[in-house]
């Protein structure tokens, strides 16, 4: 990759709907460093990182689980108060209960069951990574039937030469695409729990419901004194 580009991140984020906090949106940022202008990397600009794929790579996705495992686990120590906020909150459904599920101790808990069915020498290893690989390549090819949207940013997006490479490498990949709905889970009762982690340190949290911020008649919102 540092052949191609200067690096390649990316991450999502849940955006709730302020009149509905039972709807949300799903958004999937994708972010590239690329190489000045004028270099032989013209493939820096192309689209295959979010088109290809790599389901294949059981070994790669072993790993990724290993590492998700691990650093989830270490995050629990700093952000407790966090994870413990979200673990409260996942009833109300839409991006709290998501949000859990996918970032918060619900996703560390799913690690935890995932991560014995596809170790190395594991009886269900090849038919769990099969079935992981799968759903991820499923994933991939809704996130790859959605709008785009490109912002090329620095002093290349002065560069015609450049605009004009983004244009070509990426007319195709963003033609005639839709924004897909994203389900939101409904809400849902939940009895007083408790998530077991290895840390020194518990956390506890309560969520209480109330309106959602866009309401009329909802009271104003006021930063204590001192803050």
């Amino acid at each position: 990759m540092n052949a191609r580009c200067g690096g390649l991140w990316a991450w999502t984020e849940l955006v709730a709907d302020p009149d509905d906090l039972g709807r949300m949106r799903g958004l999937l940022f994708a972010e590239v460093k690329a190489w000045p202008a004028g270099t032989p990397t013209s493939s820096s600009w192309s689209p295959r990182p979010c088109t290809g794929s790599a389901s294949t790579e059981h070994d790669r996705l072993r790993e990724l689980i290993e590492q998700a495992l691990q650093s989830l686990q270490e995050r629990v120590q700093g952000a407790g108060h966090a994870l413990a906020a979200l673990a409260a909150s996942r009833g109300f459904g839409g991006a709290a209960a998501t949000g859990h599920r996918l970032g918060g101790l619900g996703r560390l808990a799913w690690l935890k069951r995932l991560a014995p069915t596809i170790a190395e020498g594991a009886p269900t290893a090849a038919s769990a990574l099969t079935g992981l690989a799968d759903g991820l390549a499923a994933l991939q090819r809704k996130i790859a039937d959605n709008l785009r949207h490109l912002a090329v940013i620095g002093d290349a997006a002065k560069s015609d030469e450049v605009l004009a490479a983004v244009r070509q490498a990426w007319s195709a990949a963003s033609a005639e695409k839709t924004v897909g709905e994203f389900p939101a889970p409904a809400a849902f009762a939940v009895a007083p729990t408790a998530f077991t982690t290895p840390t020194a340190v518990s956390y506890c949290a309560l969520a209480f419901p109330t309106v959602p911020s866009a309401t009329p008649t909802r009271p104003p919102w006021r930063w204590p004194a001192g803050c």
